[in-house]
């Protein structure tokens, strides 16, 4: 009798796992919804492919993913570390993997930044200076940089003049034309426009320089994991343990990097110092 109940539970959880007709993936699509497709199609396809389900693209905006994670619309979800603190915090979200970008690895961090004829030179010179971001809710543009900020007796959020941007391009030029004093934006942003020839790095200084092994992006603050690929509450422990096991192995090809800008995932980095920030500036 217990193994035909053994054999039986095996029976159910297979009938579970292969009815489900997709799994979907939200991304904050923070430059639009076909750029989300464009980007991570392929990510989609590679898992239908090696986990014979089917996977599909769910392009967010930054007011839209919460709401959906909440009401199981998504069953996972690639977007920045302060929203995976929240989304675990409040739906039981948990990490599967992070991604591992073609600049900078599986670790990403915050540059903050004056026009090279500035005199700022120092962060505890920001005091009561005009800084644009990107948005309070970037962890790369924006929270990272305030808790670097913080551990030098500056309180972005009281002491300096916040100014948000549609994207950290904007930011950039602000800076550049003396609108801004300051810009915070993520790493490998600045190189990114001298790549598409929109800036030249002699046009700005980073204040707060640091360095890393194996890191050779610009970087004003601490380093944190890069984003992760997270799984609802909801998603059951088989099917969770199989997509890890499928990213973290990939072998990603040409085409694959090329669209993604991503060269893989590696297993879950820890985030905690990502939610200690949120809680040193009272964000959650």
């Amino acid at each position: 009798m217990v193994p035909f109940l053994v054999i039986l539970l095996y029976f159910f959880v297979g009938i579970t796992l292969a009815q489900k007709d997709d799994v979907s993936i939200g991304i904050l699509a923070k430059r639009g919804a076909k750029q989300a497709f464009q980007r991570w199609q392929p990510l989609a396809n590679y898992l239908s492919k090696d986990l014979g389900l089917s996977f599909k693209i769910v392009p967010l905006s930054f007011s839209q993913l919460e709401n959906f994670v909440a009401n199981g619309k998504v069953d996972l979800v690639l977007a920045n570390q302060v929203f995976f603190i929240n989304l675990k915090r409040r739906f039981g979200a948990s990490a599967l993997a992070t991604v591992k970008n073609r600049y900078g690895g599986p670790y990403m961090g915050g540059v903050i930044f004056v026009r090279s004829q500035s005199r700022i030179r120092t962060l505890e010179q920001l005091r009561g200076k005009k800084i644009g971001v990107v948005s309070l809710k970037s962890a790369g543009g924006f929270v990272i940089q305030a808790s670097e900020l913080m551990k030098h007796g500056v309180n972005v959020m009281k002491d300096c003049q916040l100014k948000v941007f549609n994207n950290q391009d904007y930011v950039v030029y602000s800076v550049l034309n003396g609108i801004m004093d300051a810009g915070f934006v993520r790493t490998d942003q600045l190189e990114s426009m001298v790549r598409e020839k929109k800036i030249r790095l002699d046009q700005f200084t980073v204040l707060n320089k640091r360095t890393y092994p194996n890191f050779k992006l610009l970087c004003s603050t601490a380093l944190w994991p890069a984003w992760p690929l997270a799984a609802s509450k909801g998603l059951s422990i088989q099917l969770k343990r199989r997509i890890t096991s499928s990213l973290v192995n990939m072998q990603p090809t040409r085409s694959f990097k090329r669209a993604t800008r991503i060269l893989g995932f590696i297993p879950p980095g820890d985030y905690s110092p990502v939610e200690a920030a949120l809680q040193s500036l009272n964000m959650l």
